[in-house]
C-alpha cells in the first residue's frame, strides 16, 4: 500500500527535526555509549557487530526481554508499528480518506484480526508460564525506548507521513502473531472452488484440480506399521454431500467490491537436515530458507540473546519477543510453512435485516454484534458493524453473487485463543528431540514444519499445528452455516506425522503435501510440486556433505518445472515451419540446460513461453493484464486455474477439456494452436528484450513497505519461483541459514536481503543485499564468553539502573 496525498512536507523538510537527522554517521550507533533505565533490575551490556547485530548480554530473563524491545525498537520502530496498525485496520488514521483504505481497514476488521489477536492475548496472559512475563517485558522494553527518542532522531516515515509512535503494548505483539498468520493460511479458495463447481459441475472440477500427484514423494515417509488414528476409530463424522451452498459466483459486488486480498502465491520455503552419516564431519548439517515478500526494512532482524541458561541467536520479528529461527549451544530448528487449508468459509442466512438472528438447523441462533469505528486522518469517522456467528465473523456481507446476495461467516484456525510465544520461549532453551517435541506442543496456528538437528546428532521434522479432524471435502466448497457446528474435533498431538531419525538420512520439507493418502486424516491446501523434487534428488545422493555442498543446494538455479513443461510443448512445433527468428530460439532452448543463472537468454525464452502458454490455456480464469507486469498467474477474482504442474500433466496426458479453446479468439483452437500462438508471443516479446539477461528481466525489487520508490532497490540476481533459490521478482529467501554440528558445536552462517537498520539513511539499511544476491553468508557468532565481544571490532552499550 502506497502513501497517498502529498507527505508532510514541513516536518520532513525541518532542518532540526527532518529528513536531514536521519542520515548516520557508519561509525556510529543510534543509541549513546551509556543509557540508564528505571526498569532495569541489573546492568547489562549490547555488543554490536560490523554488520550492527547485537549481542544482549543480560543478568536475568526479564532484563534480557526488556532490553530486546527497546534494541529492537531503535533499530525497526516503524516498521513495528506500520505492520500492526495495518494489522489491527488502522490504515486510514494515517492515511486518509481514501476509499481504498477504508475498504482495507474493513477487511481487516472484518477478518477478525483484532478478535483473534484477543484470543491470544487472553490465553498467553492467563496461562501459568512465562510467556505473560516475557511478553510484558518486552511491551515495556520498546515503551522505554518511545520514551527516550528524540522527535529529530524518530524514523523519516514518522516524518513523512505526519504523526508520532503511540506505547507498545501486549496486544500489539499478539497483533503481529495475527498477521503473519494471515501471510501463511491463506491457501484457501473456498469461494474459487465452489464458483467452478457451479458454473462446470463436480466431474471437471475433479480432473483439473486433484488433491493429490503421486509423483511428489511427500514430506514423511508412511511409517511401516502405518498412521495411528484412534479418533477415527471411535467417531464416525457424517459425511457431506457437497458442495453444500449454491453458487457464490462474483458479479457486481458491492461494500467489499471483491474477495479479500490474499497473500501471493510465490510465498513458500526450503529446509533439511541430513544426518552425519552424509557428512563429512560425520555430525549432521541443518538448512532453512523461508520464502516471504522482499521488503525493505526487512521481514527479520538478526539477533543473539544471552542470559543466565540460555545463549540462543537467529532472527526474530521485529516487534515479538524470543528467536524464531536459530540456534542455541544445542539444537537448531527451522520451519517451512505446511500450506493446510485452516480457513473456511460458510453461508449464512439472517432471519430478517436486524441480523439479531441466523438459521440454525430448524430454529434461529443469536448473533453478536460489534461495532468498529474506523478512524479517518481529516475526515470524519466510519462506523462499521460487524456480525458474530458461532463460526465467526461475517466477512462478506450482501455480498453480491449470481443467485442473489449472500453472507459469508469465516472459521479460522487463527481465531482460536494458542500461546505461540511459549514454543518459542521452550525452542530457544531446548537441548535435545524431547524438548524439541515439548515446545512444540504449544504452537498451534500458522501450522510449519519445523526442522530440528542436535550436537548428539539426532535430526527431525514435525508439522506442527492445530489440525480440526474433517471428513472428505470439508472446506473444499463454502458449506451451510445452518448445519455446521464449530470445529472440536482435532487431531491429537501423537498423531501429527512426525520423522526422527529415519533411515533414509535425512529430512526436508519445501510446501509439498505431509503425507501419502495412506494418512488417514484428510486434508487440504496448496503444496509445491518442483522444489521439493530437486532437494531429495540431491539429499538422496548426497555423500561427504559439508556447509559448501548445502550453500550450493540453497543457491541452485535448476528449473525442473521447465525441464518437464518445454520439452511437452516444443513438440507441438514443427521446426521446419519457422523463420530464422524462430529456429534460433527453439535451437537455443533445445540445448539449454535449464539453469536460471543470472546470465542466461534461454530462461527469458522459457519464461514467456510458459507465461503465454499458461495464460492462453487458462485465460477463462488468468487475468491477461496484471498491473506491475511480469506475474503472470494473477487469477481473476473469484476464480482460480489449475497450477502449472497439473496445467502440464493435462498437456503429458493429451487431456482434452473445453478450455482449451482461447475464447478471445473467432476460431476453436487445439493444444497445438495455443502452443503456436504462445511461442510466437514468445518471439515477439523476446525481441524487445535483445539485450537482458535473465537476472536484468526478473529485475528482483525489495520493495519499501510503504512502497516508496526512493527506499526501495532492484537487485539482479538469478532464481526464480518454484526453483530451490526462490528469488522471484517480488518474493525470495528472506533469511538464508546453515548449521553445522561439527564436533557438537554449532556453527551457524547466515544472510538476508537487507540490513539491521529500518532508517533508509543509514549503511546498515541494505548492506546485506549484496552477499545475499551473490549466495555468500556470514558467520553466525553466538559465544557464550562476554569478553569474546570486547574487542574494537564491537561497539558496547551499557545499560544502567536508573532510580
Amino acid at each position: 500500500m502506497s502513501i497517498g496525498g502529498l507527505p508532510a512536507l514541513g516536518s520532513l523538510l525541518n532542518p532540526y527535526t527532518g529528513f536531514y537527522n536521519s542520515a548516520e554517521n557508519p561509525s556510529d550507533l543510534p543509541l549513546p555509549n551509556e543509557v540508564a533505565l528505571s526498569e532495569l533490575k541489573e546492568e547489562a551490556n549490547v555488543y554490536f557487530d560490523e554488520r550492527r547485530i547485537p549481542h544482549i548480554f543480560a543478568k536475568n530473563e526479564q532484563d534480557l526481554y526488556y532490553l530486546q524491545g527497546y534494541v529492537v525498537a531503535s533499530l525497526r520502530l516503524w516498521q513495528m508499528e506500520f505492520q500492526v496498525l495495518a494489522a489491527e485496520g488502522r490504515v486510514s488514521e494515517l492515511l486518509g480518506n481514501d476509499e481504498k483504505y477504508i475498504n482495507f481497514d474493513k477487511q481487516q476488521r472484518r477478518l477478525g484480526m483484532k478478535y483473534g489477536a484477543e484470543n491470544k492475548l487472553k490465553q498467553i496472559t492467563q496461562e501459568a508460564d512465562k510467556s505473560k512475563d516475557i511478553i510484558e517485558a518486552f511491551s515495556k522494553g520498546v515503551n522505554a525506548y518511545i520514551h527516550s527518542v528524540k522527535d529529530k532522531d524518530l524514523p523519516i516515515e514518522y516524518k513523512l507521513i505526519g504523526y508520532k509512535p503511540e506505547e507498545w503494548n501486549t496486544y500489539k505483539t499478539a497483533l503481529l502473531l495475527m498477521n503473519m498468520s494471515n501471510v501463511l493460511t491463506s491457501t484457501e479458495y473456498d469461494i474459487e472452488n465452489t464458483n467452478f463447481v457451479s458454473e462446470y459441475g463436480k466431474e471437471l472440477f475433479e480432473q483439473l484440480y486433484p488433491s493429490y500427484d503421486s509423483t511428489i514423494v511427500p514430506i514423511m515417509e508412511t511409517p511401516k506399521e502405518g498412521w495411528v488414528n484412534k479418533l477415527k476409530e471411535k467417531d464416525t463424522l457424517q459425511q457431506l454431500n457437497l458442495p453444500i451452498a449454491p453458487a457464490a459466483a462474483v458479479s457486481n459486488q458491492t461494500s467489499l467490491n471483491k474477495l479479500y486480498d490474499k497473500p501471493d502465491v510465490q510465498i513458500g520455503s526450503n529446509n533439511w537436515a541430513v544426518s552425519g552419516k552424509k557428512t563429512k564431519s560425520g555430525y549432521p548439517l541443518l538448512a532453512n530458507d523461508p520464502h516471504l515478500r522482499l521488503t525493505f526494512p526487512s521481514v527479520w532482524v538478526e539477533m543473539h540473546l544471552n542470559s543466565p541458561g540460555l545463549n540462543t541467536y537467529g532472527v526474530v520479528f521485529p516487534g515479538a519477543p524470543g528467536i524464531i529461527i536459530g540456534f542455541n549451544d544445542y539444537i537448531g530448528w527451522g520451519v517451512t510453512n505446511a500450506g493446510r487449508d485452516v480457513k473456511d468459509w460458510y453461508e449464512i442466512e439472517f432471519k430478517d435485516n436486524n441480523k439479531d438472528f441466523y438459521k440454525w438447523e430448524n430454529g434461529w441462533r443469536e448473533t453478536t454484534k460489534v461495532v468498529e469505528e474506523i478512524k479517518v486522518k481529516g475526515a470524519s469517522s466510519v462506523f462499521d458493524t460487524i456480525v458474530f456467528t458461532h463460526l465467526g465473523p461475517v466477512t462478506y456481507e450482501n455480498f453480491d453473487t449470481k443467485s442473489g446476495k449472500k453472507n459469508l461467516a469465516l472459521q479460522w484456525m487463527a481465531h482460536k485463543s494458542s500461546n505461540e510465544l511459549m514454543a518459542f520461549y521452550k525452542l530457544n532453551r531446548a537441548t535435545n528431540f524431547e524438548d524439541y517435541l515439548n515446545a512444540l506442543r504449544h504452537y498451534s496456528c500458522p501450522a510449519q514444519n519445523f526442522i530440528f538437528a542436535d550436537v548428539s546428532g539426532d535430526i527431525a521434522i514435525r508439522q506442527q499445528g492445530e489440525f480440526p479432524v474433517l471428513e472428505k471435502e470439508e472446506g473444499v466448497f463454502i458449506q451451510d452455516g445452518a448445519t455446521h457446528e464449530a470445529w472440536s474435533k482435532f487431531i491429537p498431538f501423537d498423531e501429527i506425522p512426525l520423522m526422527h531419525n529415519p533411515t533414509r538420512d535425512y529430512v526436508s520439507s519445501a510446501n509439498q503435501q505431509i503425507a501419502d493418502t495412506s494418512y488417514p486424516y484428510y486434508y487440504n491446501g496448496v503444496f509445491e510440486y518442483y522444489r521439493n523434487r530437486v532437494i531429495n534428488s540431491t539429499l538422496d545422493t548426497l555423500q561427504n556433505a559439508t556447509v559448501e555442498s548445502m550453500k550450493k543446494l540453497q543457491f541452485n538455479n535448476y528449473n525442473k518445472m521447465a525441464e518437464e513443461c518445454l520439452p511437452l510443448l516444443m513438440g507441438y512445433i514443427d521446426e521446419t515451419q519457422l523463420n530464422d527468428e524462430s529456429k534460433a530460439i527453439f535451437n537455443a532452448l533445445k540445448k539449454w540446460d535449464y539453469y536460471n543463472e543470472v546470465d542466461s537468454k534461454e530462461a527469458i525464452y522459457a519464461q514467456l513461453f510458459l507465461e503465454s502458454y499458461y495464460t492462453n490455456l487458462w485465460d477463462e480464469f488468468v487475468e491477461k493484464e496484471v498491473i506491475g507486469g511480469w506475474d503472470p498467474y494473477t487469477w481473476k477474482d473469484g476464480w482460480k486455474a489449475p497450477n502449472e504442474f497439473q496445467t502440464y500433466v493435462l498437456l503429458r496426458d493429451s487431456i482434452q477439456h473445453q478450455f482449451i479453446d482461447n475464447k478471445e479468439t473467432t476460431k476453436e483452437e487445439t493444444t497445438a494452436d495455443i502452443v503456436l500462438m504462445s511461442f510466437d508471443e514468445m518471439v515477439k516479446g523476446s525481441e524487445k528484450l535483445a539485450d537482458e539477461t535473465w537476472g536484468e528481466y526478473k529485475n528482483t525489487y525489495i520493495e519499501h513497505l510503504a512502497m516508496l520508490p526512493a527506499f526501495s532497490e532492484h537487485v539482479i540476481t538469478g532464481g526464480n519461483y518454484k526453483i530451490v533459490n526462490a528469488t522471484g521478482k517480488f518474493h525470495g529467501p528472506s533469511w538464508r541459514m546453515i548449521l553445522d554440528f561439527d564436533k557438537g558445536k554449532i556453527k551457524g552462517y547466515g544472510v538476508y536481503p537487507g540490513g539491521q537498520s529500518g532508517n533508509p539513511g543509514s549503511k546498515y539499511y541494505d548492506n546485506m543485499v549484496e552477499e545475499w544476491k551473490n549466495g555468500n553468508y556470514h558467520d553466525l557468532i553466538n559465544s557464550q564468553d562476554e569478553s569474546f565481544y570486547s574487542s574494537d571490532n564491537y561497539l558496547k552499550v551499557t545499560f544502567k539502573t536508573k532510580n
